[in-house]
């Protein structure tokens, strides 16, 4: 079970667009439209993948208990690009991207949970347009649920 979403990107999405000067290569076999942007895909119910045009990133959280979780990030780059003279140096801007995001990421979700563990907090609507995929994973876990 999984939803996923293709989007177009000016340059790489892997990279913020000030670091667009050290986007990598994109993958030679990729054809349009997917050499012009990125899918990102949630395989339910705890892994977040992205396939852009020169990389794969992979984000896995796993529960230890009800106020615990381990969270595994990979990414992966074609052996023809790891082999390029400058990778070492482009792709250090790569890994910074994840460990920020995953920074921002942590804040979020711990005030969501702070939220969730205040009894007076309810669940309110998604917004189809913006959390299509949100949806997919709340009717996926009502429907393990029954």
């Amino acid at each position: 079970d999984y939803a996923s979403q293709f989007g177009l990107t000016s340059g790489t999405g892997a990279l913020l667009e000030v670091q667009q000067l050290s986007a990598l290569p994109k993958m030679t076999s990729l054809t349009e439209p997917w050499s012009h942007g990125a899918r990102y895909s949630w395989i339910f119910p705890n892994m977040t993948f992205a396939a852009s045009q020169e990389a794969i990133w992979v984000y896995e959280a796993t529960p230890i208990s009800s106020e615990r979780c381990q969270i595994r990030q990979s990414i992966c780059f074609p052996k023809n690009t790891t082999e390029l003279p400058d990778f070492n140096e482009k792709s250090r801007a790569y890994y910074q991207r994840l460990d920020d995001a995953m920074s921002e990421d942590i804040i979020a979700l711990e005030n969501q949970h702070r939220g969730l563990r205040n009894s007076p907090s309810l669940q309110g609507q998604f917004s189809p347009l913006m959390e299509e995929n949100v949806a997919s994973f709340t009717n996926w876990y009502a429907m393990k649920m029954i």
